[in-house]
This record gives C-alpha cells, sequence and structure tokens, in this order.
C-alpha cells in the first residue's frame, strides 16, 4: 500500500527486503490492483487479496492483514524524535548505547562466526555489484574514503616529522613524513635525510647547496 503511486515501494516486509538485495530491483515488477479513498478500505483490500496467495510459496507478505510495515509514517518530525529519544533512554534497547552501555561491549565473535560473517558479506557484495552496479559504486567509494582517512591517522602517529627552518624568515615548516618534504623541496629521500643526519655535509649538486644555505632540517620542532 502507498499515498504515492510513484514512489517506487516494493514492500518493507523482510522477506521481501531479502529477495530485493539478492535478486535486484529489477528483477521485480509491481502491478496496481486497486484504487482505494481511505487507508482503512485500503487494508481491507490488501487483506481480501493475501487470502488467495498467502499460502504461495512465492507470496512474500508475512502477516495474514493488509497491516504492518511503518506504522509511524503519519509521525510528525516532533513525534518521530520522541518516539527515538525514548529508544535511546530504554535501558534494554542498543539504540543510541556505545562502549560499557551497549549490550554488547567487550562481547566476542568466535573465529568460525567471523568467517560465516566474512563470506556473507563478500556474497553480498557481489550480488550487489551485479544488480545494483550504482550502488554498489556508492559503497565502494565510501569504504575508499574511509579507508584512506584511517591508514592516513595511522601513518600520521607513526611517520617522522621533518622541520624545516627558513634562516632568512626563521620560520619553521613541519612536514609529515619524508615525502611531503621531498615533494616539496623537489629532491630524492637520500637527500632530505642527508640534510637531517649529516647537516655539516656538503653537497655536490646546486640546487641541494642552495637549499642547505637557505634551510635547516630537523627531527624535532626548534
Amino acid at each position: 500500500m502507498t499515498k504515492n503511486i510513484d514512489d517506487g515501494y516494493l514492500g518493507s516486509g523482510l522477506s521481501i527486503r531479502r529477495a530485493i538485495k539478492k535478486y535486484g530491483k529489477h528483477n521485480f515488477t509491481r502491478e496496481i490492483l486497486n484504487h482505494c479513498d481511505t487507508k482503512h478500505e485500503m487494508q481491507e483490500q490488501e487483506t481480501i487479496a493475501l487470502r488467495d496467495h498467502l499460502n504461495n510459496p512465492l507470496c512474500y507478505n508475512l502477516s495474514y492483514f493488509g497491516v504492518g510495515g511503518n506504522t509511524r509514517e503519519i509521525y510528525t518530525p516532533e513525534q518521530k524524535q520522541q518516539y527515538i529519544n525514548k529508544l535511546i533512554n530504554n535501558p534494554n534497547c542498543p539504540i543510541g548505547k556505545s562502549g560499557k552501555n551497549n549490550h554488547r561491549f567487550g562481547s566476542k565473535w568466535d573465529k568460525k562466526y567471523k568467517q560465516k560473517r566474512s563470506n556473507q558479506m563478500k556474497t553480498y557484495y557481489k550480488e550487489l555489484k551485479i544488480n545494483d552496479p550504482e550502488k554498489w559504486q556508492q559503497w565502494k567509494d565510501k569504504v575508499s574514503t574511509a579507508a584512506s582517512t584511517t591508514l592516513y591517522n595511522i601513518n600520521k602517529q607513526t611517520m617522522k616529522r621533518v622541520f624545516v627552518t627558513n634562516k632568512s624568515t626563521n620560520t619553521t615548516t613541519e612536514f609529515m613524513g619524508y615525502k611531503n618534504c621531498m615533494d616539496h623541496f623537489n629532491i630524492s629521500k637520500n637527500a632530505v635525510k642527508n640534510f637531517l643526519n649529516k647537516p655539516q655535509s656538503k653537497p655536490k649538486l646546486k640546487h641541494l647547496k642552495l637549499i642547505q644555505q637557505d634551510y635547516v632540517f630537523s627531527y624535532t620542532k626548534p
């Protein structure tokens, strides 16, 4: 049942949602059986239709009656927020709970269950790539961005910091790791290391001599 015939709604029950994920929306068709004036009339018409089809193994409805789905669709934004706050304040509800307040805090999955979940997720995303390439690409982009951010934060904690002070202005620039410093001055990693570890050495290349004359390299901030 829907108020908007163009909303693309296919169903909200557990079985139909799992089937859509597995087979893709393109493998389902929607046919409008009745137009009703009231919600009560819609529920009656769906209940009548279900009497003939509920025992059909291809039927995804889980209830004998035309009720269910999003029962809070008529809520105002304030009522929805009140409902969410009620769930958050319920100590037996996991919604809004983190750390020690979450009912699964401290629990661990065994290897067998981890492998099972891993296989399920691999299968899901393989099928998603085939059935809904656009959604799969959105997921991939989101995961790639998150992974890059996480890797950067890890490297940020472990990589060596290079401080370069301009002798004429006495200003210091901090570089996160050798590579950023290399790119900035367009020099090799060995050149950066020599400036850091052998500040008294005299480079042979002219552009390195100029850099040494104008800058001081250090592992610690002056």
